[in-house]
């Protein structure tokens, strides 16, 4: 089974272009054109107490999908 390469390649979003009004800018279909998939922050009016939490959870997540990226095949032959 291949990896869909949007885990791979992501893009921190904010939540106004992950909830835009009927004229804004819909950054998640933007980004499904270019294959990228999308992690939303916390939206600008959350208290900054929780705020705090998910970017806490954002970061950690970010983290991990970049530590497990597949290897390229070329750095596996010797």
């Amino acid at each position: 089974m291949k990896p869909d390469e949007r885990s791979f390649r992501i893009a921190l979003v904010a939540d106004r272009y992950v909830n835009p009004p009927p004229d804004g800018l819909d950054a998640l279909a933007v980004l499904a054109t270019a294959d990228w998939g999308a992690m939303q922050l916390p939206a600008d009016d959350y208290p900054a107490d929780i705020a705090a939490r998910v970017l806490a959870e954002v970061t950690e997540q970010a983290f991990l999908t970049r530590s497990c990226r597949p290897m390229p095949r070329s750095c596996l032959t010797s």
